[in-house]
């Protein structure tokens, strides 16, 4: 599981986000088969959003959904 929010500055010009400086929330949940040594696989999926919290006009904000798959290497 991930966890994440950060203070983010961005030039898009959109309705969803009206402000330079915006906000993001970033949560994942996945899974990580970890051996005692050598490569793993990761599979995680990710939500990160990204508004203005209401600090200024209409709070549309932008969500993506990612999934990430990797190969992780333990080296002990």
């Amino acid at each position: 599981m991930s966890t994440g929010a950060a203070l983010i500055w961005t030039s898009l010009d959109t309705l969803e986000i009206d402000r330079v400086f915006n906000f993001q929330l970033l949560d994942g949940l996945g899974v990580r088969l970890i051996p005692e040594k050598g490569p793993h696989w990761v599979l995680e999926f990710r939500n990160h959003h990204t508004s203005n919290a209401g600090t200024a006009g209409e709070n549309l904000g932008i969500n993506a959904a990612t999934v990430l798959v990797g190969v992780n290497w333990i080296l002990r």
